[in-house]
């Protein structure tokens, strides 16, 4: 922390009594340079201009705006991992001068590109004009470091074409746009945290679930940050930050189902406990290439294999009970939906198995002129019910047979048929 020059700060000196996270699957680990499930997490908030500014001392993020950025941020970690991981601070800086804008700019005011090796990288000259103007180490105060752009005043374009932020690496992470949401400071630092783009599968007819003529959409996982969901982090994305285990023995819990009557507890209520969703392992016919991100590079992929997957491929079972956070709290919703996802343990060429990009299925198939991307439109509710083809043949029979209110128990119906 260093009160003398920073305008705004949140403390939370008291964090709550933390649990121990779980570990998960070697296939499901994230990169081990990435912080920790159970981490006090500190953010800063890093407001820059450009030298060649009208005024350089000017920023077009507002303490206000950043402020309710961190206490959502705040709000929505506590929730997502159950009180394991907590934000002890974030705090807002003030304004730091970096270069002229034209140093960064992808492409110049009449869209002419700039070669990549006449560019600089906002992100490094950001920390390092940080460190000599304020004195401070932002790598090894903060966990975090959320890097904010005013927007070229040689009308110049400093982000690539369609991308309002990105993230570096396990702690850097860069907003191009004017403001905001939470979601997106959600998004980013998941990226910082392993996670790559959450996708979805879609049949092109809107006929089957998973059927052999699919298109992949990169974002169009309706639930979690990592897509196009201001809700929570997905089943699995909870797993893979030790939130959730894989034993019977830990609090909260997935494990692998064998077709036909199952029960588990809704992921996302705040007191989840015992078995909070699952999998069955099968052949679906996915090829490897199909389940590795096409943009979010090695850390989420590595070298992709063409051949088709060996199996067994996952696919995993979840509730979501609880609607978007809205000023800091998730109400619960009158519609518990049943979710699906598909995930592959394959082994890369190089290293241990690892967990490819999870993209979530579309358990009500329509086709485009009606297709609804919110999760409603793909969930399941109580009571309906959706098909999944096997490679083999064989249909899974998928039915949301109901779910109590009170336990937030979930009763789901997995049927193999020829």
């Amino acid at each position: 922390m260093f009160p003398s020059i920073v305008l705004a700060s949140a403390l939370h000196l008291t964090p709550p009594q933390q649990a121990s996270v779980f570990t998960p699957e070697p296939g499901y680990q994230r990169p081990k340079n990435r912080i920790a499930g159970d981490k006090a997490m500190r953010i800063i908030f890093l407001r820059t201009s450009f030298e060649n500014d009208s005024d350089p001392t000017v920023s077009r993020h507002s303490d206000a705006e950043m402020r309710h950025v961190g206490e959502a941020l705040t709000n929505f970690f506590k929730i997502q991992s159950y009180g394991t991981m907590t934000v002890s601070k974030y705090e807002i800086s003030p304004v730091v001068k970096i270069g002229k804008s034209n140093l960064y700019e992808r492409t110049d005011k009449d869209g002419k590109e700039v070669p990549a090796k006449q560019r600089r990288a906002p992100i490094t000259d950001a920390v390092v004009a940080a460190q000599k103007q304020l004195g401070v180490d932002f790598k090894k105060e903060f966990d975090m470091i959320c890097v904010m752009l005013n927007a070229s005043p040689t009308g110049g374009k400093i982000s690539p074409p369609g991308v309002a932020a990105l993230a570096t690496g396990p702690q850097t992470s860069i907003f191009f746009g004017a403001k905001h949401q939470w979601r997106v400071y959600a998004h980013e630092i998941g990226h910082n945290m392993g996670f790559p783009h959450a996708w979805s599968v879609l049949d092109k007819k809107g006929e089957e679930t998973l059927s052999t003529d699919r298109n992949f959409i990169e974002y169009g996982d309706p639930t979690t940050p990592m897509g196009k969901g201001s809700n929570s982090y997905s089943l699995i994305e909870r797993y893979r930050m030790g939130w959730i285990g894989s034993k019977d023995t830990d609090s909260r819990f997935v494990k692998a189902f064998e077709p036909g009557e199952i029960s588990f507890m809704a992921y996302d209520r705040p007191d989840a406990s015992g078995c909070v969703g699952g999998y069955i392992q099968g052949d679906f016919g996915v090829e490897i290439k199909e389940l590795v991100s096409k943009r979010d590079g090695a850390d989420n992929g590595g070298d992709v294999p063409s051949v088709e997957t060996p199996g067994p491929q996952r696919l995993w079972f979840s509730v979501v009970s609880r609607g978007n956070l809205v000023n800091g709290e998730m109400q619960d919703s009158p519609r518990p939906l049943l979710l699906a996802h598909l995930s592959s343990l394959v082994a890369p060429s190089k290293g241990a198995a690892r967990a490819f990009t999870t993209v979530s299925l579309d358990l009500k198939p329509a086709p485009a002129t009606t297709r609804r991307e919110q999760m409603a439109g793909k969930g399941l509710a109580t009571g309906q019910s959706g098909t999944i083809r096997m490679k083999d043949g064989k249909s899974l029979i998928l039915k949301f047979v109901g779910y109590d209110s009170k336990s937030h128990q979930a009763k789901v119906s997995a049927v193999l048929q020829q």
